[in-house]
């Protein structure tokens, strides 16, 4: 049942993801001054499309493909754009500003394969599809925090730790105290569990909770997870320290 939920979750994700993609292409090609036509024409949602079909078809190789390309596509409208932009902005004073959404857009494609990547327990080659999503889109805190999931399981705890406090302050400025913020902790706990800190760990599972009580209430999915990691993190606080082997004395002869 858990396998078929998760399953539905991707393929909902992909689904918005794509929906999202189309609208960014017609705003994308609505807000391009004529001058500006490239001979690259953007087909790529077409392979986003077939992308999401070949995930829901678990052939996840095939998805990478279709969406690398599809980056590529993006990617050669958007450097061509860059040029022609630079001769054209005394002219048309916010031209640049369809290429900063354009590297969202890219930005979203990265982070996708970088997805994908994990699901194939290829953490190394996530995390780099990672980096260069938080490098085009520096404050969006999925990014972030997804790279920070990648250097956690590399074991990378410093580095993983840097980037989920950084996803929670962004978020902490954009909503105050919401399911994003109590994710970011709950992240935060995770790292100080997995360097055995035990206390610390307790300490944000904590703040996490009660963000939840506040925000979703107690009878929630994510509030079970909370408070299965208090639990966890307790039944370690409390377990008794391991005995010290006795030293034997040697016989004497």
């Amino acid at each position: 049942m858990a396998e078929k939920n998760i399953k539905g979750s991707i393929i909902i994700g992909i689904a918005i993801i794509i929906a999202g993609l189309i609208t960014g292409s017609a705003i994308y090609k609505k807000n391009i001054p004529p001058q500006e036509e490239t001979e690259v024409q953007p087909t790529d949602f077409k392979k986003v499309a077939e992308a999401a079909e070949k995930i829901k078809a678990e052939d996840l190789e095939g998805a990478i493909k279709l969406l690398v390309e599809s980056y590529n596509e993006r990617l050669q409208i958007v450097l061509k754009n860059k040029q022609t932009n630079k001769r054209l902005l005394k002219t048309y004073e916010n031209s640049l500003a369809t290429i900063e959404k354009d590297e969202k857009i890219l930005a979203r494609y990265l982070f996708e394969i970088g997805g994908i990547k994990t699901k194939q327990n290829k953490y190394a080659e996530a995390n780099a599809y990672y980096s260069e999503a938080v490098r085009l889109h520096p404050e969006n805190s999925i990014y972030i925090s997804g790279l920070g999931l990648t250097f956690k399981t590399l074991g990378r705890l410093d580095e993983a730790l840097g980037y989920y406090d950084t996803a929670l302050k962004i978020d902490k400025k954009a909503y105050g105290e919401n399911t994003d913020v109590a994710r970011d902790l709950n992240n935060i706990a995770g790292i100080w569990d997995a360097k055995q800190d035990y206390k610390k760990a307790l300490e944000y599972y904590k703040q996490a909770e009660t963000i939840l009580v506040k925000s979703v209430g107690k009878n929630n999915p994510f509030m079970e997870i909370v408070a299965g990691n208090i639990k966890g993190v307790n039944q370690k606080l409390n377990a008794p320290a391991p005995k010290t082997p006795e030293k034997k004395t040697p016989e004497k002869k």
